[in-house]
């Protein structure tokens, strides 16, 4: 839900810079698509499916025994490298919020992801030392897309005039 939240407000205010004739609605519409795809990944197992299909075909060990983290590390990348441009616009706020938030996220998602392979291998997914990292790595994704959230919100706020939600129950 978190996800799928930073997602409307990414798109949110991409119609917002949209209909108020400023520029720069474009990336936050493209950013809108990716956390869209993160969202989705989480929710049908996209990364766990795509591991599956990548052991049948790779022989991998270690930090890289789950082998979906190459392609999406080099997805992480191929985005960090488009958005970098609209990240360097940004003003200072946003850029420390969002900064913060993608170093966080990756660390966790790919970084502790990679950790907690090399400890599955070695000693199976019952060692403490997994559990261990295992937490450490969804707090970390969750902490990263709660700052997200809060800084679209400011965001939004600050420069496309706030935003209001109706929700009509019959």
């Amino acid at each position: 839900m978190l996800l799928a939240g930073a997602s409307f407000w990414s798109f949110s205010i991409a119609r917002g810079l949209r209909q108020a004739g400023k520029e720069g609605h474009r990336p936050w519409f493209a950013l809108g698509l990716v956390i869209a795809f993160v969202c989705i990944d989480e929710l049908c197992h996209v990364h766990e499916t795509l591991d599956w299909i990548l052991k049948t075909r790779l022989e991998t060990s270690g930090a890289i025994a789950w082998p979906w983290v190459i392609p999406y590390a080099v997805l992480a990348l191929t985005a960090a490298a488009y958005f970098l441009p609209f990240y360097l616009k940004l003003d200072r706020r946003y850029q420390w919020i969002f900064g913060l938030a993608g170093v966080l996220y990756v660390s966790g998602a790919i970084g502790l992801e990679m950790a907690e392979a090399a400890v599955t291998e070695k000693h199976g997914e019952g060692l403490l030392l997994y559990g261990i990292l295992y937490t450490i790595e969804e707090n970390l994704e969750i902490l990263a897309v709660l700052l997200t959230n809060w800084g679209m919100t400011d965001y939004l706020i600050r420069h496309c005039g706030g935003h209001a939600l109706t929700l009509k129950v019959s």
